[in-house]
This record gives C-alpha cells, sequence and structure tokens, in this order.
C-alpha cells in the first residue's frame, strides 16, 4: 500500500471504532490526525446545522457516525414533511420511528384530531344557527309596502347569511307611502338583531309621523336598548300621493333624486347623528321636501354599495350617477338589473367588504 492507502485505511478504522491494523510511522501519524481532526469539524458543523433546521448539508464520509447523522437527517426531512402536512389539515399522520418522540407527536395529533371535531360540531351548530337567524330576520322585515303612486325595487345583499342592512316600508290610513334605509354598524348576529328591534319600534312609530320626529323617537329608543359601541345610520322618506316628499338623514349616505325629464342628479343628506349613540339629540333632526313629478326616481342605499371596489377606485357616488344617467330613458326595474349585475360581478371579485341594500322608488302619479 501507498501511504495515502494506508492513512485511509486506519482513518476508517479508528472512525468505526477499530484500532489500526497497520502501525503508521510518525510523519503519517500526523496527517491521519489531521484527517480526523477534519473529519470531526465537518461532522460538528453537519450537526449544528441541523440543530438550527438545515436539513440539506451533505455528509460524504462512510462509517457508523456518519451513517447516524445521514439517518437522523434522514428522519428529521420526513419528520418535517409530516408536520407540514399537518399544518395543512391533514391529521392523519403518525411516525414510529424515532422512540418517545414518537408517542408525543402521535399524541399530539390525536388531540389536533379531537379538536378538529369539536370545532366542526361547534361550526355546524353556528351555521344552523345563522340559517335560523337568516330566516327569522328575512320573515320579520318582511315584504315591501305596496300602494298605487309608487313602484319599487329592492337590491339586497348580506355580507354574510344576517345583516346588519335593512329596509321597512309601510302606508298609513292617509294614504302616504313611508320608506326607512338602515344600516346597523358592524356585522352579524347581534347587528341583525338590532335590524329586528328598531323594524318593530318603526311600526308604531313611523306611519303617522313626520320624518324627523321618528328619527327623534328611534334615537331615544335606541339609546336605551343597544349596546354601547353600536348605533345605526338611517334615510327616511315620506310620499303623498299628490307627490310631496319628506326626507330625513341620521348620519347615511345621501338621498338620491333622479327626475325623469333631466340628466340632473339631485343628492339629498341632512342633519342628526347616527341613531343610539347618544340619548340626547346632540344634532338636530332636520327634513327637507321636495314634489315629485311622474317619472321621477329616488334612490336609497347602504354604504356598501358606494364601498364597491372597480378598477378605478371605488364605486362611489359617481359610479352610481354615471349608471342612473346612462339608463334613464330605461325602466326603473332595467336600471335595478344593470345595478344588480354590477353587484353580482363585484360578489364574484370579492369587491364587496359590506353588506348592502338598494331601495329604489318611482312616483307613478
Amino acid at each position: 500500500m501507498n501511504n495515502k492507502e494506508l492513512i485511509d485505511q486506519a482513518f476508517y478504522e479508528l472512525i468505526n471504532g477499530k484500532q489500526p491494523a497497520a502501525k503508521l510511522p510518525e510523519d503519517l501519524q500526523t496527517e491521519l490526525f489531521a484527517k480526523i481532526a477534519q473529519f470531526n469539524a465537518e461532522l460538528t458543523q453537519v450537526v449544528m446545522k441541523m440543530s438550527s433546521g438545515q436539513l440539506d448539508e451533505q455528509v460524504v464520509y462512510k462509517g457508523s457516525l456518519a451513517g447516524a447523522i445521514k439517518a437522523l437527517q434522514a428522519n428529521l426531512k420526513h419528520l418535517t414533511w409530516q408536520t407540514n402536512a399537518i399544518a395543512n389539515g391533514d391529521l392523519t399522520q403518525n411516525i414510529a420511528f424515532m422512540g418517545e418522540f414518537s408517542s408525543s407527536f402521535n399524541s399530539m395529533v390525536e388531540n389536533l384530531r379531537e379538536s378538529r371535531k369539536t370545532i366542526e360540531m361547534k361550526n355546524q351548530e353556528l351555521e344552523r344557527d345563522l340559517s335560523l337567524a337568516e330566516e327569522i330576520q328575512q320573515t320579520m322585515l318582511g315584504e315591501l309596502a305596496k300602494t298605487d303612486f309608487i313602484e319599487t325595487h329592492l337590491i339586497y345583499r348580506p355580507l354574510h347569511k344576517v345583516s346588519g342592512d335593512f329596509v321597512f316600508t309601510c302606508c298609513n290610513s292617509g294614504q302616504e307611502f313611508s320608506a326607512f334605509l338602515g344600516d346597523v354598524s358592524g356585522h352579524g348576529i347581534a347587528a341583525a338583531l338590532i335590524t329586528i328591534m328598531t323594524k318593530t319600534a318603526l311600526e308604531t312609530i313611523m306611519p303617522d309621523n313626520a320624518p324627523d320626529e321618528v328619527m327623534r323617537q328611534l334615537n331615544s329608543m335606541l339609546a336605551e336598548s343597544i349596546p354601547e359601541g353600536m348605533y345605526l345610520t338611517g334615510a327616511l322618506v315620506k310620499i303623498s300621493a299628490d307627490g310631496r316628499m319628506v326626507m330625513t338623514n341620521a348620519a347615511h349616505p345621501v338621498i338620491i333624486v333622479q327626475q325623469h325629464d333631466s340628466e340632473h342628479i339631485r343628492q339629498i343628506s341632512g342633519t342628526g347623528l347616527s341613531l343610539g349613540m347618544f340619548a340626547e339629540e346632540i344634532e338636530q333632526y332636520s327634513s327637507s321636501e321636495i314634489h315629485l313629478k311622474t317619472g321621477d326616481r329616488v334612490f336609497l342605499f347602504s354604504d356598501g354599495l358606494l364601498d364597491i371596489k372597480t378598477e378605478n377606485g371605488f364605486f362611489g357616488i359617481e359610479g352610481i350617477a354615471d349608471l342612473l344617467r346612462s339608463s334613464r330613458q330605461q325602466s326603473l326595474a332595467a336600471t335595478m338589473q344593470l345595478l344588480n349585475l354590477i353587484v353580482n360581478e363585484a360578489v364574484v371579485n370579492n369587491a364587496v367588504s359590506d353588506d348592502l341594500t338598494v331601495l329604489a322608488l318611482q312616483f307613478t302619479g
């Protein structure tokens, strides 16, 4: 054997726990010790990287120690794969190659399986409760009131099963038609319960009171009834058979009036804070009055319509106005159908972030 072969043989005998068969000269022993030192340094580096999660370092040596490190690398890589599978929802994973650690790992996975079963059962219960709440809300809010001089159309699109938006319409004994569109802060069951509470109150106070007085009484009732931090915005119109329309707005988006013989889009706002924030009337609720002509249209909507995301930003008032101008010669039903197409496309593109409601009225005379 040449010197390199002698050193290699002695090296592999030593790292496998054997006494070298041949006695090496002193100069070859120095080379052998240097090779062993390099071996220790390289394996130490591999182990240090493994301890920090780096499992791709190659072990070029053979022998029992190098083989043990390679086996540990392989086990850790497989464990990493299984852990990623669990993170992605696969709770069928089990390991049986790492002793006591295997038992702890498998116990953890079993606990996760049981937790997921519990969560799934709770989710099913919640889904049933939400479906029931949806049915109750739809039943309580009811249908739109009908009268000879008003044509009505509605787009109602909750963000989830139940909504913080609602519409209530009615006619009184004097043949006045009233419509209220409200938007409760927040979403979910709490907001839906407030819509039902508000609708019940409106059944009593809206038919025979002026719009500003309706807002005043409603604010007082809600301030005493709803949780702190929640509130309601609303727009209310009352229309007589002769075309007289009185409007009140409580911190709600503007009411839009579109005249049948003009491209002008009139935006009517109002004064008064959100309903239910303060028991006292800090800012007085005020009313506006206009006279509708046959064919004039009135639009009430929640801010979910304004907040639809488009390629050019938010839909906003300008988006609504452009649509109304472009469809001015079409029927109100056709205009609302076009708006509904925009809403449906926005829903598909995840461009809707709030409950969305639009109530359209046309004075037919």
